[in-house]
């Protein structure tokens, strides 16, 4: 009798202990999977939101371009209609891809343009300050490339 009873105790135990290490196992799995679930959200759509930037950066530079070079006669102003509906649209398209600070910062540069009849928008591309500044940190920290990584090299030769 005692030996019937060993025997079910024993039966008992191994299957609380296959289910214990089962449960782990899953566990394990189901978490595993989630980290990789959310690195591939995470980074589902870079290709889409980089060629977004760049489609937006190519429109406003197209912009600023010919709002300075071609607005006497007719097809100037039909030129500089274009370049503003180009930009316009690549605006809209940034803002249904884009993190919040990126969209904020893409509409302090679509102000700027549209806004300025002048305030030297296109030399200050790369620059740190003002609405082309904020826009280039929102978009490299979304990139992943804020900050710049800084090297004993790029500080010797300049930046390229």
């Amino acid at each position: 009798m005692v030996g019937g009873l060993l025997v079910i105790v024993g039966g008992a135990l191994t299957l609380a202990g296959n289910y214990w290490i089962e449960t782990r196992r899953w566990n394990r799995e189901d978490e595993i999977e989630t980290r990789r679930w959310k690195r591939e959200d995470e980074y589902r759509d870079y290709a889409d939101r980089r060629h977004v930037y760049t489609e937006f950066t190519l429109s406003w530079s197209r912009y600023e371009e010919v709002k300075h070079t071609r607005i006497g006669d007719e097809a100037g102003r039909k030129a500089l209609e274009e370049a503003r509906l180009q930009l316009l649209r690549s605006f809209n398209a940034l803002s249904l891809l884009t993190p919040e600070e990126v969209r904020a910062a893409a509409h302090g540069v679509l102000t700027e343009a549209l806004g300025v009849p002048d305030r030297g928008a296109a030399d200050n591309v790369r620059k740190e300050e003002g609405a082309p500044g904020r826009f280039w940190k929102a978009v490299q920290k979304d990139l992943g490339k804020w900050p710049p990584r800084q090297s004993a090299e790029a500080d010797d030769q300049g930046d390229r």
